[in-house]
């Protein structure tokens, strides 16, 4: 606070906010990261829902493609792989973790949700095409939603 001289008085200037001033801005920005972070949280775990869905694909393509020249699935997924498969694999946080089930005629591949993903449910996809999302489920149970 600053005085200056007027007529003989001190005057008190006003410099700066007030306390009450600070307090609006900071329940006004509480609020607005009340209703943003929620929505950032969903959009994160979309995300790498996502990424894992584009690796699956990618893994399942490598065992077809091995399995053309071996007609084996449960021997292509040997030679191919080292279980389980953190996705993502360049990250320290793994969202995801799969797993193969392969016999010589079918495979099924099952990523369960690591870390952030916990609680958005478990992906799986079958040598016959079949993919399923079962939401809010991570480790058995639950409707399958196709993705």
């Amino acid at each position: 606070m600053m005085f200056i001289m007027r007529a003989g008085k001190h005057v008190a200037i006003k410099s700066g906010f007030s306390l009450l001033e600070l307090m609006i801005v900071l329940v006004i920005i509480s609020l607005l990261l009340l209703l943003a972070y929620p929505n950032y949280q969903r959009y994160l775990k979309k995300q790498n829902r996502l990424s894992a869905y584009a690796e699956i694909i990618e893994v399942a393509a490598k065992i077809e493609r091995e399995t053309l020249f071996i007609r084996n699935y449960e021997k292509a997924v040997d030679n191919l792989f080292t279980l389980p498969i953190n996705i993502p694999s360049d990250s320290k946080v793994t969202t995801y973790r799969l797993s193969i089930k392969a016999d010589s005629k079918t495979y099924t591949i099952i990523a369960k949700p690591e870390a952030l993903q916990v609680g958005d449910g478990r992906l799986t996809y079958q040598s016959s095409g079949k993919r399923c999302w079962y939401q809010y489920f991570d480790d058995s149970g639950g409707e399958c939603k196709s993705w």
